[in-house]
C-alpha cells in the first residue's frame, strides 16, 4: 500500500541536526531527526531516528509492525540517505 506523505521541519541547525514532524493523515504517523557529526577527513556521520510512531484510528493496532519494519529497513534507509547526500 502507498501513502502520500507530507512533513514539517521543526528544528534545524546546519551542519548539526534536522528535526520533523509527519503531518500526513496516514494510519501510522512518525516524527524524528537527524544528527551530523564531522569526522576526520570531511566525513559526516549521520544518525537518524524516530521519536515518536502513532496509530490514528485502525494504525493503532498497525504501530508494532510499522516499528518492525522501520527496524528492518534501517540500514537501507541509511544507504539510501547516505547515496542522496553524495549525488548531490
Amino acid at each position: 500500500m502507498k501513502t502520500g506523505r507530507e512533513f514539517r521541519i521543526t528544528g534545524f541547525e546546519p551542519e548539526k541536526l534536522v528535526r520533523w514532524a509527519e503531518q500526513s493523515k496516514n494510519l501510522v504517523t512518525a516524527e524524528g531527526g537527524y544528527d551530523f557529526e564531522a569526522l576526520p577527513g570531511g566525513r559526516t556521520r549521520v544518525r537518524i531516528f524516530n521519536t515518536l510512531l502513532e496509530g490514528h484510528g485502525f494504525g493503532k493496532l498497525l504501530v508494532g509492525l510499522a516499528l518492525s519494519a522501520a527496524r528492518k529497513d534501517a540500514p537501507d534507509f541509511g544507504r539510501r540517505i547516505k547515496a542522496a547526500a553524495e549525488a548531490s
